[in-house]
């Protein structure tokens, strides 16, 4: 543990030393978070929504076939209600659309029929589209059918709702998923100069000839930029609560563990980087190949995943940064949804300890 405890005091003196860290982890994320949320607004037009028709008479069967006869809605029919909230809360729909019971009854009656829309407001710009198009494609219906009807032209009123985005501000959708990219930027590009630093400078064959082992050698740096890593996230939570004015509504412990878990996996990704390149700049340029870029296009903040080929989709299955954004979102938007917090927790800490073997199986402890 003397060992130990020197290598990682000498660790933190080091990076106090070097202004580089220091930038990395605070200056840039507050740079690319006043990007996100300035600069930023996503767009969408293929998403997955939920059908409950309560409603069976065969009347409305051309209204559904109208729902599902569109290619800009990924129609998915429910008999259960609480299982079509389950998936919305899961992210697996968008929006949920339901036609109540006396839908038919009232539009023979000539009364205001009504029919409920609920989107997921996490996402503005979805939750928009959702709603404007369920409107488009009722309108549509009601011209073409109500001739059939042999009534005067019914009224068709939208009873439109939106769930944990009330004010539909995207901004409160951007920044936690921004954190993830922003993380991984910082935290592979961090670690991904460290070992390879050691190799340039001289001073990793000077560790080797002392007793110490590959075990001091990996935890006395893991350590100390993980405690930079979880201070560099929380810098950023408090940005985004604080100065953005983005809720929070589940737990912070429960968004330290997914956190430490995440920075477990880009610590190790830095690390094996470094451990394998033993140059700085080829380090640099592999932390943003094959940390920054895959974690920003294939995470599912700026492009939707379901509308990817399905070999990206299943390359994406491999990104950390896929299962930080859900929880990371989630936990601002919605509060705490185990079932997506288990899951992607379980994954990452495979990850994290996969790339803890890869980095103790190629750190080197001879020169030749």
């Amino acid at each position: 543990m003397k060992i130990l405890k020197a290598l990682v005091i000498k660790e933190f003196y080091q990076m106090m030393r070097d202004p580089s860290t220091m930038l990395i982890a605070f200056i840039l994320p507050f740079i690319l978070l006043c990007v996100y949320q300035f600069a930023l607004n996503l767009d969408t037009n293929t998403v997955s929504v939920g059908l409950k028709v309560e409603d069976n008479k065969a009347k409305i069967s051309s209204l559904i076939s109208s729902f599902e006869n569109t290619e800009y809605i990924r129609l998915r029919r429910y008999d259960n209600r609480k299982k079509m909230e389950k998936d919305m809360e899961k992210g697996e729909i968008r929006g949920m659309i339901i036609i109540p019971n006396n839908f038919s009854t009232r539009i023979m009656r000539r009364e205001a029929a009504q029919i409920q829309v609920i989107t997921d407001g996490s996402e503005t710009n979805t939750a928009n589209f959702v709603a404007n198009y369920a409107s488009a494609i009722i309108q549509k219906w009601l011209n073409n059918e109500y001739k059939y009807w042999r009534v005067k032209r019914p009224t068709v009123q939208i009873v439109a709702r939106f769930w944990y985005n009330e004010e539909l501000n995207s901004h409160w959708f951007i920044l936690p998923g921004a954190l993830s990219v922003i993380m991984t930027l910082v935290g592979i590009l961090l670690t991904a100069l460290v070992v390879s630093r050691e190799w340039e400078r001289g001073t990793m064959e000077a560790l080797i000839t002392t007793k110490v082992t590959k075990t001091d050698i990996l935890l006395g740096k893991y350590i100390p930029y993980f405690c930079l890593g979880m201070v560099s996230m929380a810098f950023g939570v408090f940005c985004c609560v604080v100065l953005f004015q983005v809720p929070f509504r589940g737990s912070y412990l429960v968004f330290a563990l997914v956190s430490a878990f995440f920075l477990l996996t880009l610590i190790g990704q830095g690390f094996l980087i470094s451990t394998l390149a033993k140059n700085q700049f080829v380090a640099s340029q592999a932390a943003l190949i094959a940390g920054f870029l895959p974690a920003l296009m294939l995470s599912g903040l700026v492009y939707p995943i379901s509308s990817m080929p399905k070999s990206v989709q299943f390359l994406s299955n491999f990104i950390s940064a896929k299962y930080f954004v859900g929880c990371s979102q989630n936990l601002f938007m919605a509060g705490n949804i185990w079932d997506i917090f288990i899951p992607n927790s379980i994954f990452m800490i495979v990850m994290s300890v996969i790339f803890y073997l890869l980095i103790y199986r190629f750190t080197a402890q001879r020169l030749d």
